[in-house]
Parts: C-alpha cells; sequence; structure tokens
C-alpha cells in the first residue's frame, strides 16, 4: 500500500469509527430514555447497535491495516 492508498485507507478507518462510536452512543442513550417506545430485538434496539459495532470492528480493522502497511 503506497502513502497515499494509506491516508485514504485512514480517512475511511476514521469515519467509520467516528460513525459508529457516535451511532452506538445515541442508540443507547435512545434506549435509556424510551425503553417502552425504542427497538426491542429489531432494527430499533439490537440489531442497530450490532450494525455500529460493526462499523466500529471495520474501523478497527482497517487502522490496522494500515499500521501494519507502514511496518513492513
Amino acid at each position: 500500500m503506497d502513502a497515499e492508498e494509506g491516508q485514504e485507507v485512514k480517512r475511511w478507518a476514521i469515519v467509520l469509527l467516528v460513525c459508529g462510536i457516535a451511532g452506538a452512543v445515541i442508540n443507547e442513550w435512545a434506549f435509556r430514555q424510551f425503553p417502552e417506545t425504542w427497538g426491542g430485538p429489531n432494527i430499533g434496539g439490537g440489531a442497530l447497535q450490532v450494525c455500529f459495532y460493526a462499523m466500529i470492528l471495520g474501523g478497527v480493522v482497517l487502522l490496522a491495516r494500515v499500521a501494519l502497511s507502514k511496518r513492513g
């Protein structure tokens, strides 16, 4: 991976991390504030949270890829 490609991957990793963390925090807050109307195990609650966790994991994996490519 060249330097320009590494910067692009790093940008996408940061976007995934920021959006995933923000979404997870907001979803958790909404669940705590509106437990009777928010979600359940379907898209409003649990499934949405899992999607945000997957975004965070994707960001971490991309950052690790950039870090490992700089080492090698």
